[in-house]
């Protein structure tokens, strides 16, 4: 057999070597890029129990996008702060059910807000969905007469990044953070290395880049065992966020966390940062 003729052969085989394992690459990350979406947000269609059995009352707000989302609210005592918590990607606001029955025993207003998508909701989530639920609902609670110097936002998880874009955008009473991430991006390519996640992703609740701009007091809380968000994630956040704020890191803590590990640190946290908010001039 002529040598030039065996090495285009050998040259062509190499090629398909090469191809096949590339091929499956690109399928792989367009599959990635088609779903992403469901792997970012997993909404229960099923109704809150919970907050149903705590007492809480649902309300009907409509975002500005006319997608209308029910959301469960008890209002303050007297002199009290309102807390808006914003739920993970998984499940409905009866994820927080148990800091809503935490702080409303304090005395604290509260807001399970929801999500479009969720809880039976109409609409599909996406990160300014998201966005759009959340400034229908603060601006619902000003319409009931609360200031938004009392008004506290916390979130959990994904609703780190919905807490984190609300406070850069109003001034509240102080931002709360449980198992906080610097981007949905990074946590994705922790998740999966071998793609270029950050030219795929279309939601991307990056933290890192907006908690300069949240100038309300703020506590971080991670689990040193967390294996859904790298808890690195929240010593990064921490370092990259303005003064005043406060961390609690919990050695044997997992993703959820629950206020038996923390409610006692944000109480007090809230406590000593609620006389200094309320001082503080409307802007």
């Amino acid at each position: 057999m002529d040598i030039g003729i065996a090495f285009q052969r050998g040259r062509r085989g190499w090629a398909w070597l090469l191809a096949v394992p590339l091929a499956a690459y690109v399928l792989a990350g367009c599959s990635l890029y088609g779903i992403q979406r469901s792997l970012v947000f997993h909404p229960w269609h099923g109704v809150p129990e919970q907050a149903a059995a705590a007492g809480m009352t649902p309300i009907k707000v409509t975002a500005a996008d006319s997608v209308t989302v029910v959301h469960w609210y008890a209002p303050a005592q007297p002199g009290r702060a309102t807390v808006v918590l914003f739920h993970g990607n998984g499940g409905t606001v009866s994820a927080l059910a148990a800091w809503a029955k935490a702080f409303r025993a304090r005395g604290f207003g509260v807001v399970l807000a929801d999500y479009r998508g969720y809880s039976g909701n109409p609409g599909a989530p996406s990160e300014e969905g998201l966005y759009a639920d959340a400034r229908a609902i603060l601006d619902w609670i000003a319409a009931q007469g609360v200031d938004e110097r009392h008004t506290v936002l916390l979130g959990w998880s994904l609703g780190t990044g919905v807490a984190v874009q609300m406070a850069a955008e109003r001034h509240p009473a102080a931002l709360v953070l449980l198992a906080p991430y610097t981007s949905i991006v990074d946590v994705g390519a922790r998740r999966y290395p071998i793609f270029p996640v950050s030219l795929l992703m279309r939601d991307r609740f990056d933290n890192r880049s907006k908690i300069a701009a949240v100038h309300a007091p703020l506590m971080i809380v991670t689990g040193e065992r967390d294996r859904v968000v790298p808890p690195d994630m929240g010593h990064d956040l921490y370092a990259a966020a303005s003064e005043p704020k406060r961390a609690l890191f919990l050695p044997e803590t997992g993703h959820l966390i629950t206020p038996t590990a923390a409610f006692a640190a944000v109480s007090d946290f809230l406590a000593r940062r609620s006389s200094t908010a309320a001082a503080r001039p409307p802007h």
